[in-house]
């Protein structure tokens, strides 16, 4: 039979059972709180986030090539003045440059260029006996030679054709005979014919021709200039060796 141990001895083993097991209960709640503290930790840490890194968007917007600045168009160049040399007929443009056409070398290339600037003509024969075709426009003429080579000859009767100027040493039909002193001309050796009389200038020989109005002599041509009533009313290339 057990001893009974008295009643205030008893009363104090019991609250000692009592403060160990709440110490043993608080032990084992603070270890597993603190093991569940420690599995959250572990667990539940977020890893760490960076933002996304985008790469930079390329422009949608074309981009367009600078537009060249215009400039003013050009207007066209067109044939303002027609001059008549020993050799040559020079057009001139409206940009002040000039075509040199060769009469005595390449008479074709003449006629082209003059239908090319007045329209194209039909070419008369004035007399059989010669061959020599006439194109003609209301302020010049050509005439064609046939033979080899063919030849041909420029004569202009007016100040201008179309709007052209037909120019000659710097006169025109209608210069004055003043001008034409003042120009350096002296009369032909023809003189006056009815009321023409007739001036050069330019005067050069040409080798291999015998003068008709100098009997002996070298022929010469020169700028021939038609006076009547004291003005110029053609102009021409004439020579004294030829009687065509």
């Amino acid at each position: 039979m057990m001893a009974t141990l008295p009643r205030s001895h008893r009363d104090l083993a019991g609250v000692r059972r009592t403060r160990n097991l709440v110490g043993i209960g608080l032990l084992v709640s603070t270890l597993a709180l603190a093991g569940c503290a420690t599995e959250t930790s572990a667990g539940s840490t977020p890893a760490p986030t960076s933002s996304p890194t985008s790469a930079p968007t390329p422009s949608t917007t074309p981009t367009t090539a600078p537009s060249p600045t215009p400039t003013p168009e050009q207007s066209a160049a067109t044939p303002v003045s027609l001059d008549l040399r020993l050799d040559e007929l020079v057009i001139t443009d409206s940009n002040g440059d000039e075509q040199v056409l060769n009469i005595a070398t390449d008479p074709a290339g003449v006629r082209q260029a003059l239908m090319d600037l007045f329209g194209e003509v039909t070419p008369q024969r004035p007399d059989d006996r010669y061959p020599i075709d006439l194109y003609q426009w209301p302020g010049l003429t050509l005439n064609w030679i046939d033979g080899t080579p063919a030849s041909a000859s420029v004569t202009f009767l007016a100040a201008d054709e179309g709007g052209i100027a037909l120019t000659c040493a710097g006169l025109n039909v209608g210069s004055t005979l003043a001008e034409v002193e003042a120009a350096g001309a002296e009369m032909t050796a023809y003189g006056t014919y009815g009321d023409v009389t007739g001036y050069r200038l330019n005067v050069e020989k040409v080798p291999g021709t015998s003068s008709l109005a100098n009997p002996g002599e070298e022929g010469v041509r020169y700028l021939s200039f038609s006076v009547a009533g004291g003005v110029v009313t053609r102009l021409s290339v004439g020579n004294d060796f030829s009687d065509l």
